[in-house]
Order: structure tokens, then sequence, then C-alpha cells
């Protein structure tokens, strides 16, 4: 691990147990539970929101560049034999970070369930305090909320999805198309 990678992990960490110090999770029995479980909470939302921001704003808006294209989106070549680039298209680098990032974010989903079920446990103690309390009330939009923000990434998982498809990336088989690509950029600068 990096030296620059532990720093911003180990500020990361500070950031969220001082929001967990300050918010519910210090206070009420089980206090030491509740701050390592919010710590947990907290980390895997930021995670999970945080890296759907990055892949919206920066990963899926990058323009494919012609050495990055996949070869599908790359190179395709019509009846007579005659090479056609496409321009569109995800990048096989493109295509790898959003699965790699789907594997992480549902470690990280997994992670806000179960850290959020003991929380909400560990405050209301019964099914009554859920529309008897305040917090309670807030719990159940917090639960719609993210259940709205779990439609929405399975929406866009399935976007992307048919959008790598389309580029002809197939992300299940990155490695048989970057091979099919080197093979299709040779065949067509010999040409």
């Amino acid at each position: 691990m990096s030296r620059r990678l532990l720093i911003v992990l180990t500020a990361s960490l500070a950031l969220v147990a001082t929001i967990s110090l300050a918010g519910h999770a210090g206070s009420g029995d089980l206090a030491a539970l509740a701050f390592v479980v919010d710590l947990v909470h907290l980390g895997a939302v930021s995670f999970w929101v945080g890296g759907l921001a990055m892949l919206f704003a920066v990963v899926l808006r990058r323009q494919p560049t012609p050495s990055s294209v996949s070869a599908a989106a790359a190179v395709t070549e019509d009846d007579a034999g005659v090479a056609l680039g496409s321009g569109a298209g995800a990048t096989d680098e493109q295509a790898g970070i959003v699965d790699r990032f789907s594997t992480l974010a549902l470690g990280a989903v997994v992670a806000i369930v179960v850290s959020g079920t003991i929380q909400g446990w560990r405050q209301t103690r019964g099914w009554d305090a859920l529309f008897d309390t305040t917090y309670g009330r807030v719990l159940i939009v917090k639960v719609l909320l993210f259940t709205l923000m779990l439609l929405g990434a399975v929406a866009s998982r399935a976007w992307v999805r048919r959008r790598n498809a389309a580029a002809g990336d197939g992300t299940s088989s990155l490695s048989a198309t970057s091979a099919s690509s080197s093979r299709s950029r040779a065949r067509y600068t010999t040409e």
C-alpha cells in the first residue's frame, strides 16, 4: 500500500469517525458496538454513493480514444473486407472499471443493509417505535430512499451492460475482446 493511499484512508476514517461520534451511534446502550457499526455503515455509504458519482461524472462520460475502443466498436469490416471505424462504444478499460466497481458496490450494499439493520434495531427495539417515534419515521423514509437508489443502481447496471453489448464489448469476456481487437488492428494496419 502506498503512503499516499494510507494517508487518504486514515483521513477518511478520521472524518467518518468524527461523524459517528457526533451522531446517534454515540448515544444509548451498546455505544461501542454502535460506533463500529456506524463506521462500517458510513464508510460503505460513502464508497457506494461516491463511486456512483465518479462512474457517472468521469468514467462513463470519458470519450474513448481510437486505441482504447473495444474490437467490435473500433474496427468492423463490411462484406468486401474493408475496415470501418465506428468511433463509438465503451472502452475495455471502462467496462473493466464498471465491472470491478459493481463487484465492490455489492459488498458495500450488503454492509449498508446489515449495519443499518443493526443500528435500526438498536435505536427502535421494536416495530411500534418505527411508527411512534420521529427516529422510526425518519428510518422508514431512509429505507424507502435506499430502495429507490438500489432500483436506480439496477437500472444503471442494465443500461451500462446494454451500452457495452451494443458496442460489441461483451463485458464478460474482456480478454477475448482485447485479443480480437489486436488481431483486427493488425489486419487493418497491414492491408
